[in-house]
């Protein structure tokens, strides 16, 4: 029985622990260890002993867990029979067809790869072949995909196989990205695709993401809300998953990777094109523009806006870092952290800089609105932004405050020498 299968293969997994770790294994798992059977005279019938009143689904989470830290062919093959095939996101067909498409890669140093996976497991000993008493063939990167095993292993280590074949020193970036669009092509039928997450001297790194539309994109910023608030709720902030839950057509979403080069106007322009299927190259510039400024309401905020850009557009052209409006959220990937971790989004910023070298800078403009409550000096507000300011200085983040007085009465000599010294200080002028 699938059941029984599953859980012999748990507790086989488990069982392989010294006798003076499996009471302590077992609650790492969250398991009860209230059993009366001692470890020392059978460690496999004390974990079944523990596990045999569990309900199947209690049985699969704990399977699922277990196997992402053994591993282990056997109960990742009973986890897919009891889950009717669903417990391999990647399915085990679309796993040979990717092995498939890799095979010929040449020049893949196998030590390392094996190094960088984590599968050194998988190296055989080849000192010396004993039955033709003659030294072993090389182990090579094709004879490794020969091996049944890859097939089965865990979600957690084939996603980190596959992450590992694209690594920087593993592959050349060009012949890397041509391996991306060819494994892509199959995994989309399951609903995967491999995307950008990071570079390493200049060369791409990637990761495995869902196909599922905004709500389960990698959503690296929400802004420019040009009409009711998004509502967003970060649902899990390690595996970057949020949900718009209402007006979400009034923000635009970004889900490509964020380079070390930064957030550039080339950027912007090449995903508002493929995102909008907007094909006139004459005036895409000036419609990212305009909506840009469509989502600013204070007159001080739109020229404000509209003095970064027409000082320095033709200056640095596709180079210029965006100036990004009314931002919501901005999730790091070097970093791992959303600006409001496990949390709903609280409070948009003014605007949003990404500079290159991961140097990300939030400009607020001051209103009256921000330290006083119907004209009358409020500290509980001062304070609250205050706090805000170190919360966001804490997640890595340079924030610079423009009284909006300033900008009232001086507004030319103040943008000016602001807008100067931020690209001295940040673009290296």
């Amino acid at each position: 029985m699938s059941v029984d299968k599953l859980s012999d293969s748990i507790a086989g997994c488990i069982a392989n622990e010294k006798a003076y770790d499996i009471e302590k294994t077992c609650i790492d798992f969250g398991m009860d260890v209230d059993c009366e059977d001692d470890p020392y005279r059978s460690k496999f019938k004390y974990v079944k002993r523990i596990i045999e009143s569990y309900s199947e689904s209690k049985l699969i989470d704990l399977g699922v867990t277990v196997n992402d830290k053994y591993n282990d062919v056997g109960l990742s093959k009973a986890l897919d029979q009891i889950t009717n095939g669903k417990y391999f996101e990647l399915s085990v067909i679309t796993r040979r067809a990717i092995i498939g498409a890799i095979k010929n890669i040449r020049n893949v140093d196998v030590d390392e790869f094996l190094n960088i996976s984590d599968l050194d497991y998988l190296k055989p000993d080849l000192n010396f072949n004993f039955w033709e008493d003659e030294p072993a063939e090389p182990f090579t990167f094709s004879s490794l995909l020969d091996d049944v095993t890859i097939q089965f292993l865990s979600n957690s280590h084939f996603e980190k196989f596959l992450t590992t074949i694209l690594h920087p020193s593993i592959l050349d970036n060009e012949v890397g990205k041509e391996i991306v669009s060819k494994i892509n092509k199959i995994i989309e039928i399951d609903g995967k695709n491999l995307v950008q997450s990071d570079e390493i001297s200049g060369q791409a790194t990637y990761a495995l993401c869902d196909i599922t539309g905004v709500e389960g994109r990698v959503v690296n910023l929400i802004f420019a809300c040009n009409g009711p608030k998004p509502e967003i709720l970060i649902e899990d902030a390690i595996n970057n998953r949020i949900r718009i839950t209402k007006n979400k057509d009034s923000c635009l979403v970004y889900d490509r990777p964020i380079t070390n080069n930064g957030f550039l106007w080339k950027d912007l322009r090449y995903w508002f094109i493929e995102e909008f299927q907007d094909s006139g190259l004459e005036t895409i510039d000036n419609k990212i523009y305009l909506r840009l400024l469509d989502s600013l309401d204070s007159e001080v905020e739109k020229k404000f806006f509209k003095k970064y850009y027409n000082r320095y557009v033709n200056e640095l052209k596709d180079d210029l870092p965006v100036l990004i409006p009314q931002i919501y959220l901005h999730y790091d990937p070097y970093s791992q952290s959303f600006r409001g971790v496990k949390e709903l989004v609280r409070q948009r910023m003014d605007f949003l800089v990404l500079f290159p070298n991961r140097h990300r800078v939030v400009i607020e403009i001051d209103g009256k609105h921000h330290y006083s409550i119907e004209g009358k000096p409020s500290p509980k507000l001062y304070s609250e932004m205050v706090s805000e300011d170190r919360r966001i200085k804490f997640l890595g983040y340079e924030i610079f405050r423009i009284g909006g007085y300033e900008l009232t009465y001086n507004f030319e000599s103040v943008s000016e020498l602001f807008f100067k010294n931020l690209m001295d200080k940040y673009l290296c002028r």
